[in-house]
């Protein structure tokens, strides 16, 4: 029986360079697509937020008050739409989903749009605020974190309350 030795030869410094690049290249593109993720999340959350507030002011233009309620997440079970009642008996507000509403009008659905940031809620009636969060600043909102939403604009952190 024969024996048969393999011999190998250290990589060269090219071949090390080279295989250095690539794997700089690839860290290089994992890293970008990460931080366009964050930005796609960011604008959809703004897009959101926009879609709620003027289903807010809607709503207001209706009833001279916003839907009242404490903390409240929309999108969840309980806050999927916000709707205006056809007959004083209904529910309005903030109701789950179109069919909460009855006859009444939707004035914006999580159910159409979707919720991809959670915006926690809190009215009195006469003024509100919503508290949300951007994964990464985009266009005038220069820092990433959280934001105050009320009926007089948007403020860098949470909501006083």
């Amino acid at each position: 029986m024969e024996w048969y030795t393999i011999s190998m030869k250290p990589p060269s410094l090219k071949t090390i360079l080279f295989i250095l690049i690539i794997l700089g290249l690839v860290l290089f593109a994992i890293m970008q697509e990460r931080r366009a993720q964050k930005i796609t999340r960011s604008a959809l959350a703004l897009a959101e937020l926009a879609q709620f507030r003027a289903g807010l002011s809607a709503y207001f233009s209706e009833r001279a008050a916003y839907p009242e309620g404490e903390k409240i997440v929309i999108g969840s079970v309980n806050a999927q739409a916000i709707c205006v009642a056809a007959a004083p008996d209904q529910n309005e507000g903030l109701v789950s989903g179109k069919d909460g509403c009855a006859n009444g009008k939707i004035l914006f659905s999580s159910q159409e749009t979707g919720i991809s940031s959670p915006f926690v809620y809190t009215s009195t009636g006469p003024h509100y605020e919503i508290t949300f969060a951007l994964a990464h600043f985009l266009g005038a909102f220069r820092e990433k974190g959280a934001y105050c939403a009320t009926e007089n604009g948007i403020l860098v952190g949470e909501c006083g309350g």
